[in-house]
């Protein structure tokens, strides 16, 4: 039953326009009392919040990445940079640019001692330990200094156990 009152013309013209602009398609979703097309209405618009939503935080993610990616390429050019002007050989050069190569596909820029540092030392150790170790004590030079925390602190970049 369709009454002509101005609140159901209003949600009819409302309800028109949604089917229209969001492509639901006409007859597809057919509306015929005023609870269904404020339904309608309602569920279109909650559906589109959520799809701007979904698609800003998406495009969020995507430009922080792109950001870290020109911050540690901007710093892969600046040690580049340094080597050119300091007349490094180009193989050396082709190395340290090898090696920042291989050190983005592992950790995509993130550096692991920057990362720890704000936790208390011994944890540092541990994680650190638990994250390259293996590697560390595969290389002979470093064997039986594996419980050594001052060893550690050299392999981390020298952070004080003083702290």
């Amino acid at each position: 039953t369709h009454t002509h009152t101005l609140t159901n013309r209003y949600l009819c013209g409302v309800h028109w326009a949604l089917q229209t602009s969001v492509g639901i398609g006409y007859g597809d979703a057919d509306a015929l009392s005023t609870e269904e097309r404020a339904y309608t209405i309602a569920s279109v618009a909650i559906g589109t919040c959520a799809c701007v939503y979904a698609v800003r935080g998406t495009l969020r993610l995507v430009a922080s990445g792109e950001d870290a990616q020109g911050r540690y390429q901007q710093r892969v050019r600046k040690v580049l940079s340094y080597m050119r002007i300091r007349s490094f050989s180009e193989k050396r050069q082709r190395d340290v640019g090898s090696f920042f190569k291989e050190h983005w596909s592992l950790t995509g820029g993130v550096d692991d001692v920057e990362v720890l540092r704000p936790l208390p030392v011994s944890l540092q150790v541990r994680a650190f330990r638990n994250m390259h170790g293996g590697v560390i004590e595969s290389v002979p030079f470093f064997a039986g200094r594996a419980e050594d925390m001052r060893f550690w602190a050299l392999v981390m970049g020298g952070m004080s156990f003083s702290s």
